[in-house]
């Protein structure tokens, strides 16, 4: 049985992945992740996606390994397919991120995709900031009650400007309490001659707030001059399910965005819903406009989740 199924793609080939479950689903059993040569679907012509499962890091079964969009000019950009992801399900090796905190992320390399001479590699890069399963989110009239995930990585990664902008759940402690937060970052892949020789992370850091305030989901995409926009989720006791926005010019300090940003939509109610995110998305309008569009979801007037999507971009200074 499959769960959690990813789409990824760049100029050569497109790529997908899957946790796959018992039969039941009950019970998580591997990620597997495959690569289809794009020219032979263009030209409408056979095609078979090779792959790879069972994919390990820190001697653990990893899950969710996200394949990343590639939004780069034609002509430029690795020839690789590009995966990554966190540790979640099976810890880290050292740590199981729900009782004791996580760290690190796992980029990793797909040499000759969509052929039979497929290989992969897998690279861990450190992270200074630790990641922990986060409590569930509250909403008005109701305490923990909003699912908030866990550690994996939720939205599809985004390969742009030699990066890979990424973000998940996790707890952080604020000055009264433990709440749902963001852990966003982006790790640069060091392809050599076609190898994936090594990675390092460029930025990363936590975007949450004080009292009971959530931040969830985020899904983030670069514009043609490396700014960066972060959509996510947000709700507390006192604000109805809501999606909001955010950026940060690629000349801000490492680690931060400017600011909490804007609401993109208000929630109209509090939700009857616990079953939340998983949603939330970004694509790019392309080279010529520099748009950047997002998606993500809030509570409307039924009490049941509903869909925005909205178009913003960087304005010249």
């Amino acid at each position: 049985m499959q769960d959690y199924t990813q789409f990824g793609f760049d100029a050569h080939a497109i790529y997908f992945n899957a946790n796959m479950l018992n039969q039941a689903g009950t019970a998580y059993e591997y990620d597997e992740l495959f690569g289809a040569n794009k020219a032979k679907m263009e030209a409408d012509q056979p095609v078979i996606a090779f792959g790879f499962d069972k994919l390990t890091a820190n001697g653990v079964l990893v899950d969710t390994v996200q394949p990343v969009e590639s939004e780069t000019p034609k002509n430029e950009g690795p020839r690789n397919g590009l995966f990554v992801n966190t540790f979640n399900m099976n810890g880290d090796g050292t740590h199981d991120c729900l009782n004791t905190a996580c760290s690190g992320i796992v980029v990793w390399s797909m040499e000759n995709p969509g052929t039979r001479f497929a290989t992969l590699t897998g690279i861990i890069v450190s992270t200074p900031q630790q990641y922990i399963i986060p409590p569930n989110a509250d909403d008005p009239g109701c305490t923990q009650c909003i699912e908030t995930i866990d550690t994996r990585i939720t939205a599809t990664p985004v390969f742009s400007k030699g990066t890979i902008s990424w973000s998940i759940d996790t707890g952080a402690r604020n000055k009264t309490q433990v709440v749902p937060a963001i852990l966003w970052g982006q790790v640069t892949p060091q392809i050599v001659n076609g190898h994936l020789k090594g990675a390092f992370l460029y930025q990363s850091g936590y975007f949450g707030f004080e009292g009971d305030q959530d931040a969830s989901f985020g899904a983030l995409m670069n514009d043609n001059n490396g700014n960066l926009i972060m959509i996510y989720d947000t709700m507390s006791s006192t604000l109805n399910p809501s999606t909001v926005y955010t950026g940060r010019r690629a000349t801000f300090p490492l680690g931060f965005f400017h600011d909490a940003g804007k609401f993109l939509q208000k929630g109209l109610a509090p939700t009857f819903d616990s079953r939340w995110g998983d949603y939330e998305a970004t694509s790019y309008d392309g080279f010529s406009t520099n748009h950047i569009w997002m998606a993500s979801q809030y509570s409307g007037a039924n009490f049941d989740w509903a869909t925005v999507i909205g178009k913003t971009q960087f304005l010249l200074k």
